[in-house]
């Protein structure tokens, strides 16, 4: 994942007290483009499929891009 064109950051999530075998991933990328691409690329489909014969499903993705009124993060 981290060796894809436009990949900036990769995070992954569990929940807190391990209450769910559900994990959330986040990949942020250096533009929507860049996004666009990975999602339509052929090792996006491959790695789905691969998750998928270990059994994994329910894969939900959703793209989001910047707030205009708060397009970068506020650090204290």
């Amino acid at each position: 994942m981290l060796r894809q064109p436009g990949v900036k950051e990769f995070r992954g999530y569990r929940h807190r007290y391990g209450a769910s075998p559900q994990v959330m991933v986040e990949v942020e990328f250096e533009s929507l483009q860049a996004a666009d691409d990975w999602l339509s690329s052929k090792d996006w489909s491959e790695l789905i499929m691969g998750m998928r014969a270990l059994g994994c499903g329910n894969f939900n993705v959703a793209v989001w891009d910047a707030s205009p009124i708060m397009p970068e993060a506020l650090k204290p």
